[in-house]
């Protein structure tokens, strides 16, 4: 959009120039008769050259020079009033034109054209002291010929005066109606992605739910054979806590990252009512802050939830009781998840060391992956896993 809008002001520039210089054309083509009416041939032969110059502009402008035709005409505008100045005299007040020569540097040059402005002001302030200590001739046409020539004088400067008042106004207009416009365009494609992401979310939530669904179709029809059984359904848990992710982004309006309180609810509570955690008497204790954290390392997040969440459902229970704890709080150089539950608890170590099941090594191997500090403690009085996850890793 700012590319578009300083493509915009250039373009208008150009234009402003090109009509300026017409007037200047048509102003310097009246002068010369004046002139010649006044039979000061040297001032028409200087004014006529004067108006030779201003037409190269167009010349530069045919051959898309746009830059060096602005500075092209305001190093004539400094001429000119250098000139006028000798002719007519200091008391004239011509020089004093100077600072609106300055002043035409940024309306010619846009913000990016920095250098240009800069040379443009020198130029007419470097023009400006010249003239105060320059000695001055004197007036070659007498006041009584100049009132002419000052009449034509206000009423060029009137005339450029409104046609740049309504011609920058016509930009502004323009240019308030492009940002309008092209801010509309924008609000219109964000909404087109975001119905578009949900779509993919959803579409990427309910494909995992069908996969789900055929591994719960195997997982029936295994019933006999009960490590595959369980096998199954381990997997099926697995992949129901990666659509649990795209499920929270569907019902979100920020795709990058997802609540992670939120998310841990909705994903253990799912794991409880797959699981028959319902059954128990006990129900999950939730203490969470409201966390952010990115998409990718949530989903790397949710398999160590699940993994966790599904061991204690597996060993944590005790005469049908549950007690299972989780937090997450944000410290000063990390975010804090534990979960905890008081069942007969395991040695860590040598469950590690015996490989038995997938479920540890998954801990371990995606606690890494995340830039987690993985802390685990097992004993007679339950079992507790703390991931310290750095904030500079989210």
């Amino acid at each position: 959009m700012v590319n578009n809008f300083e493509k915009g002001v250039g373009l208008a520039s150009v234009s402003l120039v090109r009509i300026i210089n017409w007037v200047t054309i048509g102003f310097g083509i009246l002068y010369i008769g004046i002139l010649i009416y006044l039979e000061n041939l040297l001032f028409a032969k200087i004014v006529g050259l004067y108006t030779f110059l201003a037409s190269l502009v167009f010349v530069f402008q045919k051959f898309n020079n746009h830059v060096f035709a602005r500075m092209w005409y305001l190093i004539l505008v400094n001429i000119g009033i250098f000139l006028n100045t000798l002719f007519l005299g200091k008391e004239s007040g011509i020089h004093l034109f100077y600072f609106v020569s300055a002043g035409l540097a940024f309306l010619f040059f846009s913000r990016d054209e920095f250098k240009l402005r800069i040379v443009s002001v020198t130029i007419s302030f470097l023009c400006f002291l010249l003239l105060q200590v320059v000695s001055y001739p004197e007036p070659s046409i007498d006041f009584e010929s100049a009132r002419l020539i000052y009449a034509v004088s206000a009423v060029s400067s009137f005339i450029w005066s409104a046609v740049s008042f309504f011609y920058l106004s016509n930009i502004n207009s323009q240019a308030l109606g492009l940002i309008e416009t092209q801010k509309q365009e924008v609000e219109v494609a964000l909404k087109q992605r975001e119905v578009l992401l949900k779509e993919v979310h959803h579409r990427v939530k309910n494909n995992l739910q069908i996969v789900i669904s055929l591994i719960k179709l195997q997982s029936n029809n295994s019933l006999n054979h009960l490590d595959a059984h369980t096998a199954l359904n381990e997997i099926s848990g697995r992949i129901r806590s990666i659509a649990s992710v795209h499920e929270q982004l569907y019902s979100s309006n920020d795709f990058s990252q997802i609540r992670l309180d939120n998310y841990l609810v909705s994903l253990i509570d799912n794991i409880f009512l797959v699981r028959g955690g319902s059954q128990l008497e006990a129900t999950p204790k939730y203490k969470l802050q409201k966390i952010n954290i990115d998409l990718d390392r949530s989903v790397s997040l949710g398999l160590i939830v699940n993994e966790i969440v599904t061991n204690a459902l597996k060993y944590g229970v005790k005469e049908n009781k549950l007690n299972l704890d989780i937090s997450i709080k944000e410290e000063q150089e990390s975010i804090v998840l534990s979960i905890s539950d008081k069942g007969a608890g395991f040695d860590y170590q040598e469950e590690v060391k015996a490989e038995k099941g997938i479920g540890l090594f998954l801990i371990q191997e995606l606690s890494e992956q995340i830039g987690a500090e993985l802390i685990c403690d097992s004993n007679a009085n339950g079992t507790s896993f703390e991931l310290k996850i750095q904030k500079a890793a989210l």
